[in-house]
């Protein structure tokens, strides 16, 4: 940025019938890189028009260093952190005496991250590049296919309750990873389009006041998928009568009806639909208790894992309140 004050006041121009312009300091455009001819997008918000420069794009670089100490959970962290700062490229850098297997933290971030591309250097250093979003990526499409995601994996959760199959756990974990992948997407998204840097037309947003609520929904059905996942967990190796398993199964799909409804109610803005689901709360704590009262049944060994999945199931419950709740902030006129 130039030197000096980054503020100005001018008066605008008139430049015809259906136009008017205003001049832009001459040292501001310059440290832009903008001349005569320049092309540039106009977006207009809430507070104000924004200008920018087509033909010049920022990008945004990081360097992480990778010490004979480092876990690949925690490098995998600092790589996770840069995304979603809108960075377009990392370098990580070894250490020579680092015994961390590059393939293995390749794979976690692959895994984790879209739009992914990874370049090996040489042996003590690596390239991440971030690829850039070169088509419109609507924020609700992203979040309705996430959702649906998380909807087959919690129904298939419910399945896996006394059944022991084992492949089917390993999948829904599979599919917790592109849960994941989408949210971190979703968040990199909205970090770019709050600082600019994408327009919100890209991801057919018409108002800045959304990006806010859709971070909030978009982290509500991420955490849905991770008791998803956590039930997954526990459910093969669960032994109970067919009583508390068709209650517990039960209360599940009224809890994936109510996800449903949520999420079509935030993505139409319908007011009158989140209001609805939130007059359902004391009757679903109801069944909520009814389900635990019914584990009575079950033997020792097993009660205590059938009553962490109605606890999952209730917190899946609680963050589509909390969608419903979003969803009224958002969109009550």
């Amino acid at each position: 940025m130039p030197k000096g004050s980054s503020t100005d006041v001018r008066k605008t121009q008139s430049l015809g019938k259906s136009s008017i312009g205003v001049t832009i300091p001459k040292n501001w455009a310059d440290a832009i890189g903008l001349g005569p001819g320049s092309p540039v997008y106009l977006e207009l918000r809430d507070e104000g028009i924004l200008i920018r420069p087509i033909a010049k794009e920022t990008q945004r670089s990081s360097s992480i260093h990778v010490s004979t100490e480092s876990s690949i959970d925690g490098i995998l962290r600092m790589v996770i952190s840069s995304y979603l700062r809108g960075d377009n490229f990392i370098t990580i850098k070894f250490d020579k005496a680092n015994s961390l297997t590059k393939d293995t933290l390749f794979s976690a971030i692959k895994s984790k991250l879209a739009g992914i591309e990874l370049i090996e250097e040489n042996t003590t250093e690596a390239r991440v590049n971030i690829l850039s979003v070169q088509t419109q990526l609507p924020l609700s499409k992203l979040m309705h296919r996430m959702w649906l995601t998380v909807r087959g994996m919690m129904r298939d959760s419910l399945d896996l309750i006394g059944s022991g199959d084992e492949a089917l756990a390993r999948d829904v974990t599979a599919r917790d990873d592109e849960v994941d992948k989408t949210y971190l997407l979703i968040h990199r998204l909205i970090n770019m389009a709050i600082e600019g840097r994408i327009l919100l037309s890209s991801i057919s947003l018409q108002n800045r006041m959304e990006l806010t609520p859709y971070l909030l929904v978009a982290k509500s059905v991420e955490r849905s998928g991770d008791h998803a996942w956590r039930i997954a967990q526990w459910a093969p190796h669960l032994n109970a009568p067919n009583h508390a398993v068709e209650t517990v199964k039960n209360l599940g799909i009224r809890v994936l009806e109510l996800g449903n409804e949520a999420l079509t109610a935030f993505i139409g803005k319908n007011t009158d639909i989140a209001m609805k689901i939130l007059d359902k709360r004391n009757i679903l704590l109801n069944e909520r208790v009814e389900a635990m009262e019914a584990m009575h049944e079950v033997a020792m060994d097993s009660r205590g894992y059938m009553l962490l999945v109605i606890e999952s199931i209730g917190r899946i419950a609680a963050y589509a309140f909390d969608v419903a709740e979003t969803t009224l902030d958002a969109y009550s006129t």
